[in-house]
């Protein structure tokens, strides 16, 4: 479903980082899905967080389901170096 907020967060993120799928760099035929670095269903409070979405195609956003894709900050323990560091 495309809702007037649904196309606004998908032509922020198509500026910010290009049309292509995040994951596996395609551009999807169909409007793109938006996709949550770090699940909602394991962190709901970061759903509204825009550094949290990204671009992705239909086939990646579904096959990742819950888990956080290898590379994104909390599987390389940035986010706890970060939070060190401050």
């Amino acid at each position: 479903m495309s809702t007037p907020r649904r196309r606004a967060i998908v032509a922020m993120l198509v500026e910010r980082d290009g049309s292509a799928c995040q994951l596996c760099g395609v551009n999807p035929a169909v409007e793109p899905s938006i996709d949550h670095r770090y699940p909602v269903s394991k962190y709901p409070d970061r759903e509204w967080e825009a550094d949290n979405w990204r671009i992705a195609c239909q086939r990646c956003n579904s096959s990742r389901g819950n888990r956080i894709q290898p590379g994104d900050p909390e599987s390389l323990g940035e986010l706890s170096r970060r939070w060190t560091m401050a």
